[in-house]
């Protein structure tokens, strides 16, 4: 038996294992994948083709050896190259490039060069061996991500895109273009494509679908983004990568805080008002925010270009949502609660376009977020959707994969249905052609507690929501109407009991209580209370806020506490400064016999002597008086100004006694200036005076509370005179007075 031939398997064998494994790699159908550095794919190229004239060169050698080995070995190496471009031209997510060529060429052409330079052989072998070396360690990646200009693009050409359905499976389907529509809007060309595959046969092109990648020749032409309600066949528009990733990274480019100022079409200046008038004050400010909210979740609509309407929509599970939002399309987003923040994308799970990805405005407890499709991954960043979301430009909210459950088929529109699956990272800009993100961790959100009580059980709901100054108080509102609409109890006639506590950063904790009756108390009173105080700390003009936590109490209670005041009498008129004066007042419940509830009201030391006026009524009426008078006059400087102003907010229930004094009140900011004299008075008048200076005729010398578990309509009020101690007393008569003054 004689020896075996290594040197056949040296060369020979290297050769042939190195056209056949180079040709292969180059004819496999894989997904371009992003670049790390501008032009990485010609490096590879020039590698991976250095290393075929490295082979080349040994093999002619062999076979030839007096024939110019470099220059047969370059050509072969350049006819490899040329066959793998050709064949890449019929291959799914591949193209023929010359640029590509021209990289092979260049590479084989160096490593000859350097080869030749070399007086041994032993030396090219180390060279040709280190050049393998290379190779494995950063293995050649000829798929770089590749998009088309869009005046490329012709009526007929084919490609495929990709998207994920029931099951969560992504799923290829064919692409036909059928032309294109120039500046539909300014600047953006849209791409109409007719799609095909048999997945897709009923549903079409659906809801949840945006974002799915295009694909002609290999190269990425853009994302499904567009389609027609109530279509006959599966045309979609196609916005183009190049749109988006030009309006995007422009986007991040500008400076300016991730958080947007209020829109202008809200009064927010009305809203300090509204909080402490609340009843119709706070509701008509409310349906002005709320329309504002609405806007925000429809406006995706109102970006149709020549009927071709955006895909995706908003899907909620509870239908108190669709209603509260405005939705017209109903769909189900349902999932687990989400998992830690500091969970990132693993290597195991590679992120690729046509992914289905959600992005949760609330999650936790109850799951509320948009669904789409992965378009691009470029470096740590992902692109998606080939429209707005909410056209919010530069933020910063969760993003997440999506489970897609099954897609249902609708004569007008098709749709997901979905849930969450794993975070990837954070959504930092949505513009007209779409949104974008980074892979990473996950940004922080507000968490919300809402503990729901009744006479017999407690439940208490975790939720995250994102921190939008406009979006968050809206959603925080919401959360707790549903929560209150899910209990045993729903809508009733009683009442409900409102703790809350805001923990804000720098330690400046916000602690207010109210209480709400009637049957609009769980849908209306309760949310729009919420929502507007949110608001004013979130959007107030001085400082960015952060409100890390969020723990609402609302205890319900199906028992009446509305009635009505038809009786005061003063038990007294012996009236000096520090003297008590005891009153007895009578109160008439809903359907329920009438109280009478007996207090003592104590008069200030310092009072002066002269005629004074006692009001006695119901939270709600004195807050209408103050609103009338000093709460309008009040300029806040700062963010303590504001927070003051609630922590002093008059809960709705129980009863107080004021005394008031016909003497002028200075308010200078959120001063109450008292008892000036003339001269300080005439100077603060004056037009020289730095700051908005008002005043209101009269002076609070007295305001307490009288704990009545009631909300109390109805107001009386009394002339009393006050003595100077060394006065005699008069004769002791009871004063009374009954109905409404």
């Amino acid at each position: 038996m004689g020896r075996w031939d290594w040197t056949w398997v040296r060369i020979d064998g290297v050769w042939w294992a190195t056209v056949v494994g180079t040709i292969a790699l180059a004819v496999l159908p894989v997904q371009p994948q992003p670049l790390h550095v501008p032009a990485e794919d010609k490096f590879y190229h020039a590698l991976l083709y250095g290393w075929v004239a490295w082979t080349a060169l040994r093999w002619v050698r062999r076979h030839w050896p007096q024939a110019r080995a470099a220059g047969w070995a370059w050509v072969a190496a350049g006819t490899v190259g040329a066959l793998t471009e050709v064949l890449q031209a019929w291959v799914p997510y591949r193209s023929m490039s010359f640029f590509d060529w021209t990289a092979d060429a260049v590479g084989a052409a160096l490593l000859l060069a350097l080869v030749q330079g070399c007086r041994y052989l032993r030396v090219g072998s180390l060279a040709g061996l280190t050049l393998l070396a290379v190779g494995v360690w950063n293995p050649p990646t000829p798929y770089a991500m590749d998009y088309w200009p869009v005046e490329d693009i012709r009526p007929g050409m084919r490609g495929e895109g990709h998207t994920t359905v029931g099951g969560n499976r992504t799923i290829r389907f064919d692409v036909e273009v059928l032309g294109r529509l120039s500046n539909v809007l300014p600047g953006l060309d849209v791409i109409i494509v007719k799609i095909d595959a048999p997945e897709l046969a009923n549903a079409g092109v659906f809801a949840g679908m945006s974002g799915s990648p295009v694909y002609i020749q290999g190269r990425l032409l853009g994302a499904v983004a567009y389609a027609w309600a109530f279509s006959k066949e599966p045309i979609a528009g196609v916005v183009p990568f190049a749109s988006m990733q030009k309006l995007q990274t422009t986007a991040l480019s500008l400076p300016g805080s991730p958080v947007p100022t209020p829109t202008a079409d809200v009064r927010w200046s009305d809203l300090r008002t509204a909080l402490l008038l609340q009843g119709e004050a706070l509701d008509l400010w409310y349906r002005q925010y709320q329309d504002q909210v609405r806007q925000l979740f429809q406006g995706t609509s109102e970006t149709a270009v020549h009927g071709w309407t955006p895909l995706p929509g908003i899907w909620a599970g509870d239908p108190v949502w669709r209603q509260a939002l405005g939705l017209s399309v109903t769909g189900s987003l349902a999932g687990p609660d989400p998992a830690r923040k500091d969970v990132a994308l693993t290597l195991d799970e590679p992120l690729t376009p046509g992914t289905s990805i959600a992005i949760p405005l609330v999650t936790g407890d109850l799951q509320l977020a948009y669904i789409g499709t992965l378009t691009a991954v470029e470096r740590d960043r992902i692109y998606a959707f080939g429209h707005q979301m909410l056209n919010l430009g530069r933020i910063d909210f969760p993003l997440y994969r999506a489970r897609v459950v099954t897609v249902l088929p609708s004569y007008q529109s098709s749709h997901v249905i979905a849930e969450l699956d794993r975070p990837l990272g954070v959504l930092d800009v949505d513009v007209w052609t779409g949104v974008g993100g980074r892979v990473g961790p996950l940004p922080d959100g507000t968490r919300v507690q809402v503990t729901v009580q009744n006479e017999s059980q407690s439940q208490t709901f975790r939720y995250e929501t994102i921190r939008h100054p406009w979006i968050a108080p809206f959603l925080v509102g919401q959360l707790s109407m549903v929560n209150l609409l899910l209990s045993p109890l729903g809508v009733h006639d009683g009442h409900v009991r409102l703790q809350m506590k805001l923990s804000l950063d720098g330690g400046r904790p916000l602690e207010v209580r109210n209480v709400f009756a009637g049957m609009s108390a769980t849908t209306q009173q309760v949310p729009q209370f919420i929502a507007g105080l949110l608001a004013f700390v979130w959007n107030n003009p001085f400082e960015s806020v952060r409100i890390p936590s969020i723990e609402i109490t609302l205890q319900q209670s199906r028992r009446s506490i509305q009635a009505r005041l038809t009786e005061v009498r003063l038990l007294s008129q012996d009236l000096a400064p520090g003297d008590e004066l005891p009153l007895r007042m009578t109160v008439v419940p809903r359907q329920a016999e009438p109280i009478v509830q007996a207090a003592t009201v104590r008069l200030p030391d310092e009072l002066a002597p002269g005629t004074y006026w006692l009001y006695v009524g119901g939270a709600q009426t004195l807050n209408q008086l103050d609103a009338a008078g000093l709460y309008r006059f009040l300029e806040f400087s700062n963010l303590s100004d504001i927070l003051n102003m609630l922590r002093q907010l008059r809960p709705n229930d129980g009863l107080y006694v004021r005394l008031l004094r016909l003497n002028p009140t200075v308010i200078s900011g959120t001063q109450l200036l008292r008892n000036l004299p003339l001269q300080v008075y005439s100077q603060l008048q004056s037009r020289g005076t730095q700051g908005r200076v008002a005043t209101v005729p009269y002076e609070i010398v007295l305001d307490q509370r009288v704990d009545v578990p009631y909300i109390v309509e109805g107001l009386e009020r009394f002339p009393i005179v006050v003595r100077a101690p060394t006065q005699p007393r008069p004769a002791a008569r009871p004063t009374s007075s009954g109905g409404d003054d």
